[in-house]
């Protein structure tokens, strides 16, 4: 019978302590959240942070948009929301991991908190701070303390420390402009006081307005959007917030016309240089204060000329309609047709590969300087490529000159229905004279 008691007698105190064990846990989290500010984005005005030998305030601007103040520098770049977004969410959401006790000014230094590590100070409605130290022996963790209770050391993720530890860079708003592509109304490029050229955008089409010559054609859609993807997404090389010590020359200038009225520019310079001294490239923007330091590549992909711009796709056909062709040059043909198997010889039935190819590079062909309606004297007959379908119905009648006044790696080309001679890549007339016997 006292077996008995006794077993009963020990279960209820194993019970009895994990009850306890549970509410002091319940109660030591609750002194662990009460060591914490409460930290929200809507609330959050200000947060500077100091990491070794750099600080910087990230602050809420008259307009509730992020702006950065980086240690003495006269500009406040404005700051990407979703990053700040991301700090705030580390702070306010990972509470410290433990109260570990009291701790004294002399034991801080032990802790690398006297003097800090890194520091933390919020406006959140009050001021306050958080001071971290040392990584913890397991590399997991971080030490700290916070101005709620100065004299208890917390043990926080070390998440805390990785977010502390980058740059006020990180967090700059590298856009020449910010708009998105739907946004864009007009967009143009001047040099000087004089307009280069100017698109206009309706839905996804795309148009000059100027200049005069070109008004109202077609501009290529694809050299549109990749021209607006480099002025509005990419971000660029660097920020710099200080003037740059160097005299700069004006190279061009690219405006925008947003919905709403907005207008945004940037203004591009090159840095004038000794002989033999790399060139550096900067460009301002009504975005961001500062100048943003440019690579060549991005240069040249922004400075484009009207001609750059333009529609210059030659021919406009439905390749799959094509099932035979001859292709004629001085004293040598090729006659050729096409089955479910592929391209073949008329004569020998022999199989001829990269016609498929040479149909893409077709109707994918650009003139490469500006169309004449007359052909220079210089210019002689090359080659002569046509192209039916399977009732036998002309569906294009290609004519390649040769021309030795013309750029190496160029040739021309006229097409029967059309006015002009065009300058072309004479790499179609390569593959094409590559398949005669």
């Amino acid at each position: 019978m006292s077996r008995r008691i006794f077993i009963l007698l020990l279960a209820a105190i194993l019970v009895w302590a994990g009850v306890y064990a549970l509410s002091q846990r319940k109660d030591k989290q609750d002194v662990v959240v009460d060591l914490w500010p409460e930290i929200s984005k809507d609330t959050l005005r200000s947060l500077k942070i100091s990491y070794k030998d750099r600080n910087f305030t990230l602050f809420k601007d008259d307009a509730g948009g992020w702006r950065a103040k980086v240690g003495d520098a006269p500009g406040q770049p404005r700051v990407l929301s979703d990053k700040v977004d991301a700090l705030v969410d580390v702070l306010s959401r990972r509470k410290p991991r433990r109260d570990l006790g009291d701790i004294s000014s002399a034991k801080a230094r032990g802790y690398g908190l006297n003097p800090p590590a890194a520091q933390l100070h919020l406006e959140n409605g009050r001021s306050e701070s958080v001071m971290l130290g040392n990584l913890n022996p397991s590399n997991d963790g971080v030490y700290a303390v916070c101005t709620l209770a100065p004299e208890r050391l917390l043990l926080l993720d070390v998440d805390y420390l990785d977010q502390v530890k980058r740059p006020a860079e990180h967090y700059f708003d590298m856009r020449l402009i910010r708009a998105g592509e739907q946004e864009v109304r007009s967009f143009s490029l001047s040099r000087g006081n004089e307009t280069s050229w100017s698109i206009e955008k309706d839905d996804s089409a795309f148009s000059f307005r100027s200049p005069q010559r070109l008004r109202n054609k077609a501009v290529s859609t694809s050299e549109a959007r990749f021209y607006l993807h480099n002025l509005l997404s990419t971000d660029v090389d660097a920020l710099l917030l200080t003037p740059v010590n160097a005299t700069l020359t004006p190279l061009f200038s690219v405006s925008a016309e947003l919905d709403g009225g907005r207008k945004a520019q940037i203004n591009v310079f090159r840095e004038r240089q000794g002989k033999g001294e790399k060139i550096r490239r900067f460009a301002n923007s009504t975005w961001q204060p500062g100048l943003f330091l440019l690579g060549a590549d991005r240069v040249a992909q922004l400075n484009k000329t009207s001609f750059d711009m333009r529609q210059r796709k030659i021919v406009s056909m439905d390749t799959a309609k094509a099932t035979n062709f001859t292709i004629v040059q001085s004293d040598k043909a090729l006659g050729a047709f096409k089955n479910a198997t592929g391209w073949h010889s008329r004569d020998d039935k022999k199989d001829l590969l990269g016609i498929d190819m040479s149909l893409w590079r077709l109707t994918d062909l650009q003139f490469e300087a500006e169309p004449t309606e007359q052909l220079p004297a210089t210019a002689q007959p090359a080659m002569t490529w046509t192209l039916k379908d399977d009732k036998g119905e002309q569906l294009a009648r290609i004519v390649f000159y040769s021309d030795p006044e013309l750029p190496e790696g160029r040739c021309w080309l006229y097409i029967d229905g059309k006015s002009n001679y065009y300058p072309v890549s004479n790499q179609l007339l390569k593959d094409l004279q590559g398949q005669l016997p």
